[in-house]
């Protein structure tokens, strides 16, 4: 049994060319436990796989939106238009509540196995661990207060599905 993540395509080498560490000197998992479920490191970016680069495809795409703010041309004001209703609620928010619990466990194992002392790459997956672990915090809040300020829209909305 492995978790539900994204695999299309193998990251371990992408991971070890990019924050030079060889896929054979990562550190070990916590358990036999972690190790059979997919969790195979202590590093977060090798745990989460393909999910890494569809998270960090958001703030690429915000500077994008602002990138093309200034631009009057018709056609691409429709792809921005297109690209803010995606971007700021329905695709972001789809992407971390389906992936909410491997993006909570892969941040709490890199949190528990904090490195501050050796090259980048450890250095990156310790601050990514801290993020993450805050927006898994904060994640279940944040749309419960936004389910509360628009109670009376979706009052309203159970009402004409009665």
């Amino acid at each position: 049994m492995t978790i539900a993540a994204f695999a299309i395509i193998p990251t371990d080498p992408i991971f070890g060319w990019i924050f030079a560490a060889p896929p054979n000197n990562l550190p070990l998992p916590l358990s036999d436990n972690f190790m059979n479920v997919g969790f195979a490191t202590t590093y977060i970016t090798n745990n989460m796989g393909t999910l890494f680069f569809s998270l960090m495809y958001f703030p690429v795409m915000v500077c994008v939106f602002y990138l093309i703010k200034g631009f009057s041309n018709k056609r691409i004001m429709t792809y921005r238009i297109g690209l803010g209703r995606n971007l700021f609620w329905s695709n972001t928010f789809q992407t971390f509540s389906d992936q909410y619990t491997i993006i909570a466990t892969c941040s709490l194992i890199q949190l528990a196995y904090l490195d501050w002392s050796t090259n980048y790459g450890t250095k990156f997956c310790s601050f990514l661990g801290c993020l993450y672990t805050g927006v898994s915090v904060a994640l279940p809040f944040v749309v419960l207060y936004i389910c509360w300020k628009n109670y009376d829209l979706i009052k309203a909305d159970d009402k004409v599905f009665k």
